[in-house]
């Protein structure tokens, strides 16, 4: 029985519409870089911009896996045109090359008519230079982005994509024959949607115009104050806002990888006790002695699960830090996609390198259920 269940799955697999062996992948420059905040308007990006993406797609036990990393380059140059509302300005490059990149998502064309997505993960450094260079740059390494492997469903991976304002999305046969005939990434057409955090360069040209200095306005339609609103978008988080993300970085932790066990006790629940009416003195001497028969074979009971655990303790708290040690990309990730527009970069890192490190906040005692 045991061999034809083997035998049936091995057939299931080789003659699967899809097959776990199936697998593509890619190394694509991305020159067409799109961003959400219509606010600023960045020339550099689209005039010798580009996003390198290394990709990867297959099926893993029948269902698709995507995993995709890259780097972000931007031409290197003294100075910078930004528009914002109707306003240019030039922005010197030591004042530029504080921007980072939060989030980027390459919209990857496939067919004349169909997409996919690939998640770049958490980004790494902007690569001031040409993109041309990038497929042989010498310390690729240090600006890649990093990520971990997505498994979106198969009615959930190829798209029709209508000028970004919707999509219809192939249902799971389609894309099961899609995906066995074959996948390529068509860089014209293809395009990446990238989020920076921008606001060094808000915070200067607030800076000029509270100073009254020359930021090179080349044109203007606009005689509201465009300003205001980033008063206070450099300044520290509260303490208050700190103490709330700290919380939000320690739950996400907790809840994949658990509590670090540093002891180990006896858990003790509710007791319930019995008035014994009407027994006699002979009836309530064998009581308390199978009470204290039971309660010393409990006690051992205890010690010896105590002492198991205790054993195995150092074990599992090599475990957890492994597992913590590997989501910690995927955390810096969670947190600067939710957070990373409102609050300084170096604010949410400290938090994360407290939480990845330290192991305040998460011990707690192993407790012995009898």
């Amino acid at each position: 029985m045991a061999r034809l269940i083997v035998s049936i799955w091995v057939a299931l697999l080789l003659f699967s519409p899809v097959s776990s062996a199936q697998e593509y992948g890619g190394r694509e420059t991305i020159t067409t870089i799109k961003t959400p905040d219509h606010e600023i308007t960045i020339s550099s990006l689209n005039l010798g911009g580009g996003v390198y993406v290394i990709w990867n797609l297959k099926s893993l036990i029948g269902e698709p896996v995507v995993i995709g990393k890259g780097i972000v380059s931007i031409p290197d140059q003294l100075s910078y045109r930004v528009t914002y509302k109707n306003k240019v300005y030039t922005v010197p490059a030591d004042v530029f090359k504080k921007i980072k990149p939060i989030s980027v998502n390459v919209k990857a064309k496939i067919s004349p008519t169909l997409f996919m997505d690939i998640d770049l993960g958490v980004m790494s450094d902007v690569y001031f230079g040409s993109y041309v260079l990038l497929p042989n740059l010498p310390q690729k390494d240090k600006y890649l982005s990093s990520n971990i492997q997505g498994s979106p469903e198969w009615n959930d991976l190829f798209y029709t994509d209508h000028l970004g304002l919707s999509s219809d999305y192939l249902g799971e046969l389609d894309a099961k024959a899609l995906f066995a005939g074959g996948i390529e990434v068509i860089t014209l057409g293809s395009y990446a949607e990238a989020t920076f955090d921008l606001n060094p360069i808000k915070n200067w040209i607030e800076h000029q115009d509270k100073n009254n200095a020359s930021a090179a306005v080349v044109s203007t339609n606009s005689k509201m104050d465009p300003f205001k609103k980033f008063g206070k978008m450099d300044a520290e988080p509260t303490a208050k806002e700190l103490e709330k993300i700290d919380e939000d970085i320690k739950e996400f932790i907790l809840n994949r990888c658990g509590k670090y066990y540093t002891s180990v006790a006896e858990f003790k629940g509710l007791v319930l006790t019995a008035e014994y009416y009407g027994e006699t003195n002979a009836e309530r001497k064998k009581r308390k002695k199978r009470q204290a028969a039971y309660a010393r074979k409990h006690e051992e009971k205890v010690r010896r699960a105590k002492q198991e655990a205790k054993q195995e303790l150092p074990e599992m708290q090599r475990k957890w830090k492994e597992k913590r040690a590997a989501i910690r990309d995927e955390g810096r990730m969670y947190v600067i996609k939710k957070y990373g527009l409102n609050y300084p970069m170096d604010s949410l890192d400290k938090l994360l390198e407290k939480n990845f490190t330290s192991l305040k906040g998460f011990t707690d005692v192993y407790y012995v259920h009898y």
